[in-house]
């Protein structure tokens, strides 16, 4: 069986339909790759929990870490504004946020600023740029 798929193989491929082939599978892998980031990720939301002992008395002292906000065409603020939320029930004392706050150029900076000052209103807020937030691109 294995000999006739090859047989069949080997005389029926031309070098159209070899490179047919490759484009339409290479076309379709970046177009799944495309939906995924587009329709699956954008909405990816996680949220986790780590107790680290600080001290012997149990002392609490909650941090909110935010990071990958990617606020464009695909990532709204208003889902940036509900994923804040989120965070910020969770009552945190300090809050981090590790870059990315863009994907690609981004125009709406004065509305985005008001919605990161929901966190600063609740708890001092500590923030570094990440590899999408600066050079010509930004």
């Amino acid at each position: 069986v294995i000999n006739r798929l090859r047989h069949y193989w080997i005389n029926r491929t031309t070098r159209r339909r070899f490179l047919l082939g490759t484009a339409g599978g290479g076309l379709g892998a970046m177009g799944g790759g495309y939906a995924y980031m587009r329709l699956w990720e954008s909405g990816w939301l996680e949220t986790t929990r780590h107790k680290v002992p600080l001290n012997q008395q149990g002392a609490q002292f909650r941090v909110l870490h935010l990071s990958d906000l990617h606020a464009s065409r695909v990532v709204s603020l208003a889902y940036l504004r509900r994923a804040l939320g989120v965070g910020l029930e969770m009552n945190p004392d300090l809050i981090c946020i590790t870059g990315d706050f863009i994907t690609w150029k981004y125009k709406r900076y004065d509305v985005y600023a008001k919605v990161l000052r929901m966190l600063s209103d609740h708890a001092p807020v500590y923030a570094c740029l990440g590899n999408h937030d600066g050079g010509s691109w930004a």
